[in-house]
C-alpha cells in the first residue's frame, strides 16, 4: 500500500492496487495518527494526486 501525506490539508490517501483486505490495516493508522483526515483514494484520485505529491510505501 503507498500513501501521500499532505501537510497543508492534514490529510493522508492511501491507495492499493490489491484492494480490500490490504485496506483493513488503515484502522491502524488512524490509531497512530488521530490528528489527520484518512482517506482511500480511488485510482483516478490516485493518479491526479500523484502529478503533485510523491507517494510513499508503508
Amino acid at each position: 500500500m503507498k500513501r501521500i501525506i499532505e501537510e497543508e490539508t492534514k490529510t493522508i490517501w492511501y491507495y492499493s492496487e490489491s484492494g480490500f483486505p490490504t485496506y483493513m490495516a488503515i484502522s491502524l493508522y488512524i490509531k497512530r495518527i488521530p490528528s489527520y483526515t484518512h482517506s482511500i483514494a480511488s485510482k483516478e484520485c490516485w493518479e491526479r494526486l500523484c502529478e503533485t505529491n510523491k507517494p510513499t510505501q508503508l
